[in-house]
């Protein structure tokens, strides 16, 4: 237990030992017997229990988690709007003009893969081949 740690635990339980987190008791009696600054610790913590304690409950305080609720749900929504204003000419980008840029380089690049040839199959020949099999089939056959 070092000096920091009983002084933290004392700031958050107390001055009562009985109220120390029961891992930690031990360790923090045995420095408190043996360290004059943790008992001057425990002292000042003491007077400020003693204070708290003497000092009126608040009343007219309760908790209701439906009117809580119905009170959340009243609440209007702020609306969001996405995007970025530019400070000196006005104009207003917005979030979704980055998906449609987005979608439209994806589209140039599939026309450019597919009008190059570049997945290196021979897009011709197996358009043939499909239409001449599409043609075979009658109406009461199905593909799947």
């Amino acid at each position: 237990m070092t000096p920091d740690r009983f002084q933290e635990m004392i700031d958050a339980f107390g001055a009562d030992p009985n109220h120390w987190p029961p891992a930690e008791r031990e360790a923090a009696l045995g420095l408190l017997a043996r360290s004059s600054d943790a008992r001057a610790a425990v002292a000042a913590a003491r007077q400020l229990d003693g204070l708290l304690d003497r000092a009126p409950a608040p009343s007219g305080l309760s908790f209701d988690a439906a009117v809580l609720a119905a009170r959340i749900a009243a609440t209007p929504q702020r609306r969001v709007v996405s995007g970025r204003t530019n400070e000196g000419g006005g104009w207003r980008l917005s979030f979704g003009w980055f998906n449609v840029a987005g979608l439209a380089a994806a589209a140039i690049a599939g026309f450019i893969v597919g009008a190059t040839n570049l997945d290196g199959s021979f897009g011709i020949v197996a358009l043939a081949d499909g239409v001449d099999m599409l043609s075979s089939l009658t109406v009461e056959e199905t593909l799947w």
